[in-house]
């Protein structure tokens, strides 16, 4: 479609917008490998749904654009998945608009790391998607990031405890404005130790559950993510 076209005419989904890069089978593979996690909008022109995510996909970038945090983490992407089918096929694209999530460097082979975003199609709501999974705010400490992992791989409640003794001794040399994240590392290996060796994954799901069910204040919202983002400092990486 023109840009601009006709006063009042429909937005199209293949007009080019500002913060948001076209991608077709010769650059696509370069672009959702590359140093950013990338949001690929999957469209077809004569789509309804599709003409109706123009402006709020033109608010996501520029909420993104101005986001410092997220700027740099993340960036979007549409591809005419009716015109350029394959990619549609490699991705299980079975409907429009499709919207997933390509984490930042991993070969789009890697199938199992793509998110899909189910929820509203509104500008803020995708945001708040976006801060979530690239994991905006975070809480997570580089001290006691290796004692977390160590934690998480600990078999026996002797080990755990050796562990928690350690990390206290860390948190204490912590700076002040460290010690509300370094509590919630704290809190996480003692209830370990209080409710088993479950807790942590368990906890995770009961608080992702929480975020996805959304209708959360923008305080209660920053303080679960924070936590989610600790808790995942706990898990062994996925190989």
């Amino acid at each position: 479609g023109m840009p601009g076209g006709m006063p009042g005419a429909e937005p199209s989904p293949e007009d080019s917008l500002p913060g948001v890069v076209d991608l077709n089978p010769d650059n696509f593979d370069t672009v959702v490998t590359g140093k950013m996690a990338v949001l690929v909008e999957f469209y077809a022109p004569w789509c309804g749904h599709c003409k109706h995510l123009v402006p709020e996909y033109r608010q996501l970038a520029n909420l993104i654009r101005d986001d410092a945090y997220l700027s740099k983490r993340v960036m979007l992407a549409k591809v005419d998945a009716d015109e350029h089918k394959d990619l549609g096929t490699r991705f299980g694209v079975r409907g429009f608009p499709m919207l997933k999530l390509m984490p930042a460097g991993v070969f789009p082979a890697g199938i199992d790391d793509i998110s899909d975003y189910g929820g509203p199609r509104e500008a803020e709501i995708m945001f708040e998607w976006l801060e979530y999974k690239i994991g905006s705010p975070s809480a997570r400490l580089i001290a006691l990031d290796p004692l977390a992992k160590e934690f998480g791989a600990a078999s026996t409640d002797a080990e755990r405890e050796a562990i928690l003794a350690r990390a206290t001794e860390a948190v204490a040399a912590l700076a002040e404005d460290k010690q509300e994240s370094a509590a919630i590392y704290l809190k996480a290996m003692q209830k370990t130790l209080e409710k088993g060796a479950d807790y942590i994954e368990n906890e995770t799901k009961r608080v992702e559950g929480m975020l996805a069910g959304g209708k959360l204040s923008d305080s209660k919202m920053e303080t679960l993510m924070r936590k989610v983002s600790v808790l995942t400092a706990f898990t062994p990486e996925e190989e």
